[in-house]
């Protein structure tokens, strides 16, 4: 078995789906160690608006 496999009892929570939140995220998701769950109030919808970031 791959070392680098998910653990399924390794879980990491990430609040906010700003900027912040989601790259952290990706980046904690991109190990390929963790399973990842977002909690956050909104989550940006429309990338063209000024909002999309603020989130």
């Amino acid at each position: 078995m791959d070392s680098r496999a998910i653990d399924s009892e390794k879980v990491i929570v990430v609040i906010g789906a700003g900027v912040i939140g989601l790259t952290t995220a990706l980046r904690i998701q991109e190990t390929r160690k963790y399973h990842v769950a977002i909690i956050a109030e909104t989550f940006p919808s429309d990338p063209l608006t000024i909002r999309y970031t603020s989130q």
